[in-house]
């Protein structure tokens, strides 16, 4: 049985101190170190996607609520300028309203953008007086909904409407209607932001009203929508509950980022992460080089040591001092060994001379 195992033994192929260190080693820790990089490495990722997407969130929930503060004031600013005397007496005075309407109506600023039309109507929308080019609103679909009594906003890209109903008497007999250009919306709708994108889509027709930037899309292009590649993107709807007046559009504020510019930062940070795994790798390699070097010198000289002696050489040579002191004292123990191997020698070599001698004594002696 004996013989089977040593015969296994000597069939499993050998391993030298470099291949032994680097497969228990270095490989399980350049395994540890690459699974670590990448888990470090889609940390990173995860982190910086979270923040950028609740950064947006914020942003665009912020956004909704100013615009929808802006818009107010805006349909409040109309409001209060229809209740103006002026043009209450405007409205009803069809003799004499020639000679002061057209002075009054231009001096008339509303606060924000001024590429704006504010035109005084009847009841069926007929232009009575405007700070512009007078215009008829009869086919529009909502005057019947402002002579109800109901102020109105309606955005679209290329205009804005507010139209307020003018009261005479707790009873509605006309409109005041402020018209804004595309350029008078782009104005209106503009915000600083921190985002690189900021836009406002119409839900209603899928269209963009205002974007901060072209490689969204421009003023009346469709909604390239919120998978749209390249991008990271967060939507807000703006709230338009609780208001006064009656909000014809379904407006949609979009706040994004492009991708490639929201994680350079943290690609640049995953960049010096595998930089800095590749030199540990590195310095691990290095390591196991200048650890098995000082392993095996002492060790091949150990070794060397015992296969000239075993081959009949004599027994006063020694083992080298040298390495870490595991080693060392190695070397002292199998020195020691060989020196008490040498005085066991030498004495049965004095001994086997005194035999000799004796009996050659006691021959003679004989004879």
């Amino acid at each position: 049985m004996s013989e089977v195992f040593a015969s296994r033994r000597e069939k499993r192929p050998s391993q030298g101190v470099l291949s032994y260190i680097a497969l228990r080693v270095t490989l399980p820790m350049t395994i540890l170190l690459v699974i670590a990089a990448i888990f470090t490495i889609r940390e990173i990722d995860d982190t910086n996607t979270t923040y950028i997407e609740e950064q947006l969130a914020v942003q665009s929930l912020n956004t909704s609520e100013v615009l929808s503060i802006r818009l107010e004031n805006l349909v409040d600013a109309v409001s209060a300028l229809a209740a103006n005397d002026v043009i209450l007496n405007g409205l009803v005075d069809e003799t004499n309203r020639h000679t002061y309407l057209p002075a009054f109506f231009a001096s008339l600023r509303l606060p924000g953008s001024q590429k704006n039309n504010i035109t005084l109507t009847d009841y069926r929308g007929r232009p009575i007086a405007s700070t512009g080019q007078l215009a008829s609103f009869e086919d529009r679909d909502w005057v019947e909904r402002v002579m109800s009594g109901v102020p109105l906003l309606t955005v679209s890209p290329t205009q804005l409407v507010v139209a307020v109903p003018v009261f005479k008497n707790g009873m509605p007999e006309g409109m005041l209607v402020t018209v804004y250009s595309a350029e008078g919306v782009r104005e209106t709708l503009e915000f600083p932001s921190l985002s690189r994108l900021y836009a406002i889509i119409d839900t209603h027709l899928d269209q963009i009203v205002y974007s901060s930037t072209e490689d969204f899309g421009k003023q009346g292009d469709d909604d390239p929508g919120a998978t749209l590649s390249g991008w990271i993107q967060s939507r807000n709807t703006v709230n338009s509950h609780g208001h006064s007046w009656s909000f014809a559009n379904n407006l949609l504020v979009v706040t994004g980022e492009i991708k490639e510019e929201a994680f350079a930062a943290s690609d640049r940070v995953s960049t010096l992460v595998v930089l800095s795994f590749g030199a540990a790798v590195l310095a691990l390699l290095i390591a196991t080089g200048i650890v098995t070097s000082l392993v095996r010198r002492p060790l091949v000289g150990l070794i060397e040591t015992v296969e000239s002696i075993s081959s009949g050489a004599a027994l006063d040579q020694r083992a080298r001092d040298e390495g870490v002191r595991e080693f060392r004292q190695l070397s002292h123990a199998f020195n020691g060994m060989l020196e008490r191997i040498d005085e066991t020698t030498a004495s049965q070599e004095q001994a086997e001379q005194a035999n000799k001698a004796k009996s050659e004594f006691l021959a003679t002696m004989r004879s």
